[in-house]
């Protein structure tokens, strides 16, 4: 199985908190693992996402394809969304 590591740094303006949303294909598995503050706010759509442990939610397609994307999260300030391209 073939798994992409990359990372995501998000641009900070001085005058907005900084906020990310990550569209994810609909056809990958998708593991995330998020850790937050008082001071961030995650958002994953309940519907596409099963939390199966504290903090770590998967999709239906995980550990079933081919294309799997894992994320691990760590929010100190602003806030990030994730949601499918399909939605």
């Amino acid at each position: 199985m073939n798994h992409l590591a990359f990372r995501i740094y998000p641009v900070w303006e001085a005058d907005r908190a900084t906020r990310l949303t990550i569209r994810l294909p609909e056809d990958a598995g998708v593991e995330i693992n998020s850790e937050s503050s008082f001071l961030s706010s995650f958002s994953i759509d309940k519907r596409e996402f099963d939390e199966v442990e504290d903090d770590v939610y998967q999709n239906d397609k995980f550990g079933q394809t081919d294309k799997e994307l894992i994320f691990n999260v760590d929010i100190g300030l602003g806030s990030i969304d994730i949601e499918s391209c399909g939605r």
